[in-house]
């Protein structure tokens, strides 16, 4: 397979992976609890638009920010790999991310009138692990020599996949309850916990000029 299509397919993996959105799904009903159908719906949709509309400016405004801290790309790529392994600690652990949201975010968006961009867009689902694994993603394919801009593909499309669990949020709720949802929040951590290794391997043997094994 093309390298290209490789980067970009295990991004888009990863970006729904650290995403989440089975489990944003349940949060999405309980901060959407009083409101009627078509409230919900656009919700779904403004949030879906947030979580594109926020990673893609940190994938393109990020770099910008790493050369002014010069910050290297392996750097960043061994910190967001323990970044995302501790999200998907929390993932395994069937419980709500801290480095996402907290008690009193989850509250405060079940009070609020419209939670389409906060809490729910950002940081419940745009929050900084997502926004640090675009910023890699792009860096790395900026030092491959592939078109950053290839990037809004995944991005849109994890979006498009959050938006459509968002939308099934409540039939997902009730049909295959809080169990199911655990467990698939489980296998999703497990998943994004190998790629989280991978990322923070990669780095290392770049600092440490080990090459690729």
């Amino acid at each position: 397979m093309d390298e290209h299509l490789i980067v970009l397919a295990k991004g888009l993996t990863t970006l729904v992976l650290i995403l989440n959105p089975v489990a944003a799904a349940a949060l999405f009903v309980t901060m959407t609890a009083h409101d009627d159908a078509v409230r919900r719906q656009r919700t779904a949709r403004t949030a879906a638009v947030t979580v594109a509309c926020v990673l893609a400016t940190a994938a393109y405004a990020g770099q910008a920010l790493l050369g002014l801290f010069g910050v290297s790309l392996d750097g960043l790529r061994v910190f967001g790999g323990l970044l995302l392994l501790l999200i998907a600690a929390e993932m395994m652990g069937a419980r709500p991310s801290r480095t996402t949201t907290s008690e009193a975010e989850t509250a405060a968006g079940v009070a609020k009138p419209d939670v389409g961009i906060t809490p729910l867009g950002i940081p419940v689902l745009a929050g900084p692990g997502s926004i640090l694994t675009v910023m890699v993603m792009h860096a790395d394919l900026q030092a491959r020599d592939l078109p950053g801009w290839s990037l809004l593909g995944p991005i849109v499309l994890a979006a498009v996949a959050t938006w459509i669990t968002l939308r099934l949020a409540v039939a997902l709720h009730d049909r295959i309850g809080p169990i199911a949802i655990g467990i698939g929040s489980r296998l999703m951590g497990l998943m994004l916990g190998a790629l989280a290794v991978e990322m923070m391997l990669e780095g290392v043997r770049s600092l440490l000029h080990l090459g690729t094994p």
